[in-house]
């Protein structure tokens, strides 16, 4: 009798201490499952918290017209449109060939014209009313301030030169040989390339939009550091943009570029040359509206 008590004793001591660890184990596991679900959703809770912070701010999305002039002289001249698009995190560069034809009102005449005629504001209105879109701000820079702009906020530019460029600047009284080939290029290095006397404005427009893309997406580039100095150039451009807005746009640009290598886009104007002078078609016109969000000043179908 004593043996049998003492093997239903010892069955019922396994089945308590193997419930026993079973249960121990459950619990443990329940634990561990129910924390990390707790540090998922406080991580989630975190990435989303960064995520949104990071997100830019679609006031900033502004289009500017970009003049950049040596001495007012045509061939240092070059007019830009550039569009920042916070929602797609893309900047759009648009160039302008200096003999685009512009109407503003009554008057029908050259962007560049117009710049030499009224200065920056006149042409702003000029060319938002010929590419029939809201353009809201504009920054002038002449030469030194575009040379110490591009080597504050990126340093040398990597970029391609397609041919040897060599010419005489009378103006400034410097000779100027740039070689073919992979350059590293400062500011003012630049500046003398796209102001080459050789080049149609077409391809002075172009090779300008895509230096200063490269220039944007160097990864060493500090757009924001150079907006925090930029008043050191005032006697060196001039612009309609608050210190605010400024600042803003270049801290929005470095955060993209944390996040992407590629944020920037060139679209080409299209159009047709006439007696040297290049007219926008309707068609790029309806389509750079749609491209960059911008908002139609009015319905078009035909003229400027």
């Amino acid at each position: 009798m004593s043996k049998k008590y003492s093997r239903v004793s010892m069955v019922f001591l396994k089945t308590l201490i193997f419930t026993t660890v079973l249960l121990s184990g459950t619990v443990f596991i329940l634990s561990f499952l129910i924390e990390k679900s707790e540090e998922s959703k406080a991580e989630k809770i975190v990435y989303e918290t960064v995520k949104e912070a990071k997100k830019p701010d679609n006031s900033l999305d502004m289009a500017t017209l970009m003049i950049l002039c040596e001495n007012g002289e045509k061939s240092g001249t070059t007019f830009m449109i550039a569009r920042f698009l916070s929602a797609e995190e893309r900047v759009y560069l648009v160039p302008l060939p200096s003999d685009m034809v512009c109407q503003s009102g009554t008057e029908t005449m050259t962007i560049y014209e117009f710049f030499r005629k009224y200065g920056c504001k006149k042409t702003l209105r000029a060319v938002s009313e010929t590419m029939n879109i809201q353009i809201e701000k504009y920054v002038f820079l002449d030469n030194t301030g575009f040379a110490t702009a591009i080597d504050s906020i990126s340093g040398e530019v990597s970029y391609n030169i397609s041919s040897p460029t060599e010419y005489y600047n009378d103006s400034l009284s410097e000779y100027v040989y740039i070689e073919k080939g992979e350059k590293k290029l400062s500011g003012n290095e630049i500046r003398q390339y796209v102001s080459s006397p050789l080049f149609s404005e077409k391809f002075r427009s172009e090779q300008m939009a895509f230096i200063i893309a490269s220039a944007m997406e160097k990864k060493d580039g500090d757009i924001y550091g150079f907006s925090e100095n930029a008043g050191l150039l005032n006697d060196f451009m001039e612009h309609n943009f608050s210190y605010e807005e400024f600042k803003c746009r270049a801290k929005c640009i470095n955060d993209i570029k944390e996040r992407k290598e590629d944020f920037t886009s060139v679209i080409l104007p299209k159009g047709k040359w006439e007696e040297g002078k290049f007219c926008l078609s309707v068609e790029f016109k309806n389509y750079l509206a749609e491209k960059l969000d911008a908002r139609k000043l009015a319905e078009i179908s035909e003229g400027y």
